[in-house]
């Protein structure tokens, strides 16, 4: 009995223990995404960042932000060319003046097309940087993913401290994975309508 009743105590404490999750959504963009309530929200550095997060690890100091950016180029083009217009625009050369333009002593490890972000294609970059003094101006790794959609462009990256980066890799992701925002294109194939003759509405 005592047995029993200590499991259940350590089974209560583990999920007390567990972080809530905090649901963020920009009132202007729509742009939606989650993150543990652990994680602060802090001031954007930069006019088009439109959130930027800091997890609980002084020795790692993980940062995660989202850039959202007006791009109407290819607002006429349909959905279906969303992954040609991502190849040409958000792939590797966008990372290269991107990531030049944002850190010292960049090196870009890896970059790789075929991802996605959100309702989109995107790209995605691994790279390291020396970090500013704001991020303890250690030697820092990073990921990124950068997408566009009807008539904007997302960013979304996240780094840290070398030596803590590994530890930090799966939470990236599943930030990454919780970012959305609301839908442009109509979501069914053209030509597909109902038989207005032969089938009432209240069928379907």
């Amino acid at each position: 009995m005592r047995i029993l009743f200590l499991i259940l105590c350590l089974s209560i404490f583990s999920i007390q223990a567990q972080a809530d999750v905090f649901i963020w959504k920009d009132s202007d963009t729509g742009v939606k995404a989650s993150f543990p309530d652990t994680w602060k929200i802090i001031h954007n550095q930069q006019p088009d960042t439109i959130l930027t997060v800091i997890a609980p690890d002084s020795d790692a100091m993980p940062i995660c932000r989202l850039r959202y950016r007006e791009d109407k180029r290819f607002q006429m083009y349909p959905v279906q060319f969303e992954s040609d217009i991502q190849k040409v625009a958000y792939s590797r050369n966008f990372w290269a003046d991107y990531l030049n333009g944002q850190y010292r002593d960049l090196n870009m490890t890896h970059e790789m097309d075929q991802s996605g972000l959100g309702k989109s294609f995107a790209s995605h970059t691994f790279f390291n940087y020396m970090g500013d003094p704001e991020e303890t101006d250690a030697f820092r790794q990073g990921i990124g993913f950068a997408s566009h959609y009807f008539d904007f462009g997302l960013i979304a990256e996240c780094t840290a401290n070398q030596t803590g980066y590994p530890d930090w890799v799966q939470q990236f992701t599943t930030f990454f994975g919780s970012i959305d925002y609301p839908t442009i294109y109509g979501t069914h194939v053209n030509g597909k309508y109902r038989d207005f003759i032969h089938k009432d509405a209240r069928q379907e």
